[in-house]
């Protein structure tokens, strides 16, 4: 299983996975208050809708700019971005997307699997070998 060799990407990596899920809870929680602002007609739900669906967009900002630094020690590529590079063809995909069990591993379980080179990866440092 291989390791990251710095502390940042571990965290650009949790932050990332957080981040994502986040945005992607808040997206059908807006939807279901702008449907209930058009039913009812309360202006009060709108404002609530539309201030959910804004903070999923800047959720959705910032988990791209820390997703960017989150790499694959294996394969250097970032893991929980969209790239338009192919995937490895035993990589997982939930609800159309390669980087829900990407988050959902670092999350729940501390390790995931790289799906760009299929490899798992443990978050947790590297040993370092120093020779004396």
């Amino acid at each position: 299983m291989h390791r990251p060799r710095h502390s940042e990407v571990i965290v650009k990596v949790k932050l990332a996975a957080l981040l994502l899920c986040l945005s992607r809870l808040l997206i059908p929680v807006a939807v279901a208050m702008s449907i209930t602002a058009v039913l009812s007609g309360e202006v009060r739900y709108s404002k609530i809708a539309l201030a959910i669906g804004a903070s999923a967009a800047v959720l959705a900002v910032l988990q791209w700019i820390f997703a960017s630094g989150g790499k694959c020690p294996l394969c250097a590529m970032p893991v929980l971005s969209r790239k338009g590079c192919s995937k490895h063809r035993n990589a997982r995909c939930v609800a159309g997307s390669h980087r829900f069990p990407v988050a959902f591993g670092v999350l729940f379980k501390g390790h995931f699997r790289c799906p760009y080179c299929n490899e798992p990866t443990l978050l947790e440092l590297k040993a370092t070998s120093r020779r004396s």
